[in-house]
């Protein structure tokens, strides 16, 4: 499971097919697992509104680029308590 806490600080995004391609376990199965990295405190879920997806000169950014995307992102931070873990692997 700490495996996805690897992925997500080496990728610095968050995709439930990615990840579970390079893990190569199923899309229902990683859902699971972050979803228990949330509940036990290794990660945490920032809803972030009016941010683009596909602008090309900001490549996603916080907005400030101007665009009008209306985007809701759901991203995953890594808690301290998951950079301890981390740390140790």
């Amino acid at each position: 499971m700490f495996k996805i806490l690897g992925i997500i600080a080496q990728e610095g995004k968050y995709s439930v097919a990615t990840i579970s391609q390079k893990l190569g376990i199923s899309e229902e199965l990683v859902a699971h697992m972050v979803d228990k990295l949330i509940e036990m405190g290794y990660l945490t879920k920032v809803n972030k509104n009016n941010f683009c997806s596909s602008c090309s000169s900001c490549g996603g950014c916080n907005g400030s680029c101007g665009c009008s995307s209306n985007t809701k992102l759901n991203i995953l931070e890594i808690t301290e308590k998951g950079k301890v873990v981390l740390e140790r692997m």
